[in-house]
């Protein structure tokens, strides 16, 4: 999401504040092509990309990049065109009910801190730190549902923690 302060003159710059991507940044960034921050070890910059003409005529896309250990990685990408909520319901929809989406197949948790990313997809459970390091395992069925709760913060009534050990199991 970008925003413009309501009092801001033309000449200031917007604002991209990620409200769900997941991976980052975790504050507002000034939407300048080419600048760069850095929050909390992990860095962070912003790139005009190419013009597209999909959306409407000669809409920039913006890049969003991440700093890793082997240099800038494009995290994604996003026009200034404005939205509506319809859109989003879409997504959802699909992400959400869809056999195609990665989402309704396997557990899938992401929580970007400022110590750490961590990833639960399916089994796999990684965490990465802002310097780059890493550490991975594999879980057993029957740590999901605590690990859900440790690393991630979500709390499982007991009839979903069995309901997930069972699905993964199967």
């Amino acid at each position: 999401m970008h925003v413009r302060p309501p009092d801001a003159s033309r000449d200031e710059p917007a604002w991209l504040c990620d409200v769900g991507f997941g991976a980052g940044p975790l504050e507002p960034l000034r939407l300048i092509d080419g600048e760069e921050a850095v929050q909390d070890g992990w860095g962070f910059r912003l790139r005009r990309g190419r013009t597209v003409t999909t959306w409407s005529p000669n809409t920039a896309e913006w890049e969003l990049h991440q700093r890793g250990p082997d240099g800038w990685v494009q995290r994604h990408t996003f026009v200034l065109d404005e939205v509506f909520r319809i859109d989003f319901e879409v997504g959802n929809h699909y992400v959400s009910t869809s056999a195609r989406s990665p989402f309704t197949t396997r557990p899938f948790a992401q929580r970007f801190a400022p110590d750490s990313l961590r990833v639960l997809d399916g089994r796999a459970l990684k965490i990465t730190r802002p310097d780059g390091t890493a550490e991975a395992r594999t879980l057993d069925p029957e740590d999901l549902p605590r690990t859900l709760e440790e690393e991630f913060g979500i709390a499982l009534e007991d009839k979903d923690r069995v309901r997930l050990t069972e699905v993964v199991r199967a």
